[in-house]
């Protein structure tokens, strides 16, 4: 893992169990340690900081959507929080997969002559 991720990881490890930290604190932890981070409108070098670990690097790194409190990303340390982040993560895939074919769809009714 690169320093941004272990300085991610450490920040995760010094949540309390089952307390996600959002990606803005997360960002805002990593620029006061001065790590090169880059700043975007949703905070993208973080989630794809979180998404490598997870994919590469084999972290059990949980995520909370939505509207309300406790959101964000946090360590994975039970067999329901993982059940809770992939079922979350398969109805986002699910609704995006719904906006695409709708798209798809107005697309290709405007269109006629060059569907998609």
């Amino acid at each position: 893992m690169d320093q941004i991720q272990i300085a991610i990881l450490n920040l995760l490890t010094a949540q309390p169990a089952g307390v996600a930290m959002n990606v803005d604190a997360i960002f805002a932890a990593l620029t006061a340690q001065h790590l090169p981070i880059i700043q975007g409108r949703t905070q993208e070098h973080v989630r794809a900081s979180v998404r490598s670990m997870i994919k590469d690097h084999g972290q059990l790194i949980g995520s909370r959507s939505g509207f309300g409190g406790n959101n964000g990303y946090y360590l994975i340390t039970s067999k329901d929080e993982a059940i809770e982040t992939i079922m979350d993560l398969v109805d986002r895939s699910r609704s995006n997969l719904e906006r695409v074919e709708a798209l798809r769809i107005i697309w290709n009714n405007r269109n006629p002559g060059n569907t998609i």
